[in-house]
């Protein structure tokens, strides 16, 4: 997930929708640890000098 889609705090228009998906995440991460399966996470990240970071 990114965390850009979830942010409360800088909401875009598709937050309130994107964070339905939480839920139903946890609950396969769960269901993945409890039976010893991997679980992976991925992320992307940006520098701030990139020209679409909101850090400028």
């Amino acid at each position: 997930m990114v965390k850009d889609y979830f942010d409360n705090q800088h909401p875009l228009p598709i937050t309130l929708i994107a964070r339905q998906i939480i839920p139903p995440i946890n609950r396969l991460i769960s269901v993945f640890r409890q039976n010893g399966w991997p679980v992976i996470f991925s992320t992307d990240a940006f520098d701030r000098q990139d020209f679409f970071s909101r850090e400028k």
